[in-house]
């Protein structure tokens, strides 16, 4: 056991080197509003994010039980088996389907393969279907996180988390979207404590940006399985998507719960 902390404490000491020299160009800024989860849902205080949303209702609703939260409905009732949901949330019609956790450029790291297997939907803290085990953990281990960022902050030049990661999406006309891919539970309690801004990272073996100017590279675009015009779709959804247009499905807007019977 100690052997494996010093191992730790030795490999964020040398990541913390490496970033404040060689990878210091890695790091940039984003703002909160910016930024977006792989299903489009919004981190920003105009959008919608299951996790963000749960921490407000255990702020206001101390006794709240898990099996009446947002958290728990969001686990149980929002289950998509494909991206294509993003181009249909957003009000659009496409074609090309590429399944779960895909997208027309792929995923997101520069590697991507389309014939190795989908991403598993039934192992994924993005959506559901999950069991009760997995939802109480993660109720568990985000209000624990909530508590040390309270004390703590975000500082990941000195955490053992370190960065949040993830990916740009950038428009023709320089609107972005980022996308987290490391640290959504951390960006979910920054935002519920009102951070605005806060410094990010890319991270090894994934595309710093997805430009919209590069459409013709994207992976299925090139490739010829995606057209052009579906995959504007795609990339457009992220921009016009926030998340509400998921959470009418299951509760009001005002963070109360739909009665389904």
């Amino acid at each position: 056991m100690l052997k494996t902390r010093t191992g730790r404490i030795l490999r964020h000491t040398f990541s913390r080197l490496l970033l404040r020299t060689v990878r210091r160009n890695t790091i940039r800024k984003v703002e909160m509003d910016q930024c977006v989860n792989p299903f489009g849902l919004s981190f920003g205080q105009d959008g919608w994010h299951f996790l963000v949303e749960y921490l407000r209702e255990l702020h206001f609703t101390h006794t709240l039980s898990l099996n009446e939260s947002i958290l728990y409905h969001y686990h149980k009732q929002y289950q998509p088996v494909s991206m294509k949901e993003l181009v249909t949330s957003a009000g659009m019609h496409v074609e090309f389907d590429p399944g779960f956790l895909r997208y027309p450029w792929g995923n997101f790291k520069t590697d991507f393969d389309h014939r190795l297997a989908e991403k598993d939907r039934f192992r994924s803290r993005f959506c559901g279907p999950s069991d009760d085990e997995l939802i109480k953990a993660e109720a568990r281990n985000l209000v624990e996180l909530r508590d040390y960022m309270k004390c703590t902050g975000y500082n990941p030049w000195k955490s053992p988390y370190g960065f949040i990661g993830g990916v740009f999406l950038v428009k023709e006309n320089a609107d972005y979207r980022f996308v987290i891919l490391q640290g959504n539970h951390r960006v979910s309690v920054m935002s519920y404590l009102g951070i605005k801004c806060f410094e990010v990272r890319f991270l090894p073996y994934h595309f710093h940006y997805i430009d919209q100017k590069d459409i013709d590279e994207w992976y299925y675009v090139k490739r010829g399985i995606c057209t052009i015009q579906d995959a504007r779709k795609y990339f457009d959804a992220f921009f016009i998507l926030n998340g509400k247009e998921r959470a009418s499905s299951f509760c009001n807007i005002d963070g109360t719960k739909k009665d389904n019977n």
